[in-house]
């Protein structure tokens, strides 16, 4: 609240506030007052306060979790923010956003991030992003840098479950999949595993193997041995 003061702080899932802070919390919303930890000095603030939560905090009142007075001193203005998959359009945005003008984004990719249905919502969008920085190359994130489970999603209608995406049948990949499996357990073979040399042959990155192992279900961890079976 000190560093805050003139300005506004942001308090994320409020309803976890234990029961021990929750007066705290009331009585500097209240007269602005704070003392800091250890200390028997009086301290004053001007801070504008905005809380969010997934929770109901009525039904959290009415249950005994969250005091029904600090729940009356926040409710001043609320806004309720309907889950990502009822807003797709914020997708776009929400990624460029955090992306910035430092990575470029494939079409394919974009449209696989516009079509899954984000049930951890914004968090999970932007984990989903932050993890293809990290596994993109140069600069260029493309749907191989994305999770398995937002490749995977086709877009249906909404009424159909209540989401807006399913998991696409596997039979209708199955046929170019297993030729690229096969492909990459052929150059694994002729290379004995090697995976620095493997990637070489194939013209990708070493990540960029590593990727296509995880999606086929390929054991990096392998030997000649272990592809005698394959």
């Amino acid at each position: 609240f000190e560093v805050a003061h003139s300005g506004t702080l942001f308090i994320d899932e409020i309803g976890e506030l234990t029961p021990a802070l929750q007066p705290k919390l009331l009585r500097v919303l209240e007269d602005g007052s704070f003392r800091r930890i250890g200390s028997h000095l009086e301290r004053r603030v001007n801070v504008r306060v905005i809380a969010a939560t997934n929770r109901n905090l009525a039904d959290e009142v009415a249950a005994g979790r969250f005091r029904e007075d600090l729940y009356y001193r926040l409710n001043v203005l609320s806004i309720k923010l309907p889950p990502l998959r009822d807003r797709v359009g914020d997708v776009k945005q929400i990624v460029g956003h955090f992306l910035g003008d430092h990575w470029e984004l494939e079409p394919e990719a974009m449209e696989a991030l516009v079509n899954y249905h984000w049930p951890g919502n914004v968090r999970q969008l932007i984990n989903a992003v932050d993890r293809a920085t990290v596994l993109a190359e140069d600069g260029v994130i493309t749907i191989d840098d994305l999770p398995s489970e937002v490749v995977k999603c086709v877009p249906i209608s909404s009424s159909q479950n209540g989401s807006p995406c399913v998991l696409r049948n596997a039979a209708d990949d199955i046929d170019l999949a297993s030729v690229e499996r096969a492909h990459i357990i052929s150059i694994l073979r002729k290379t004995k595993g090697n995976k620095a040399k493997a990637a070489r042959l194939l013209g990708i990155h070493r990540r960029k193997l590593y990727r296509l192992l995880e999606r086929f279900s390929i054991d990096p961890n392998f030997d000649e041995s272990s592809l005698a079976d394959e």
